[in-house]
């Protein structure tokens, strides 16, 4: 298994990122389709009962993942470029994972950012 770390993401590999606090693990591959990328994920820490509907985790079934999850972008947003992708898969992994840790849910880690 390969680090996130900068200049050295290459797709389709699966890719680990441990979140800032060193607690928790997630997996992702990219995937150039269509003009943009497909982040893949792998593998993300156990949501301990928390709700992990789609709309809420922001997941959509892939075909390139094990566990059938890709990181769903509004349409007009998805990553057009792999350090886009790299960006946007980093950041996923950390409000999911203050989701996980809080209860706060994405949707309301992001209006609180604005």
């Amino acid at each position: 298994m390969n680090t996130l770390n900068p200049g050295k993401l290459h797709s389709p590999q699966v890719y680990r990122y441990l979140t800032k606090d060193g607690k928790g693990l997630f997996s992702f591959s990219y995937h150039y389709e269509n003009g943009h990328y497909v982040v893949a994920i792998h593998q993300h820490p156990d949501y301990n009962g928390r709700i992990q509907y789609a709309s809420v985790a922001h997941w959509l079934p892939c075909e390139h993942s094990p566990i059938d999850r890709k990181i769903c972008f509004k349409e007009g947003f998805e990553p057009s470029t792999l350090e886009q992708a790299k960006r946007n898969s980093i950041q996923y992994a950390e409000l999911t994972w203050t989701y996980i840790r809080t209860g706060i849910t994405i949707d309301q880690q992001l209006i609180n950012r604005n």
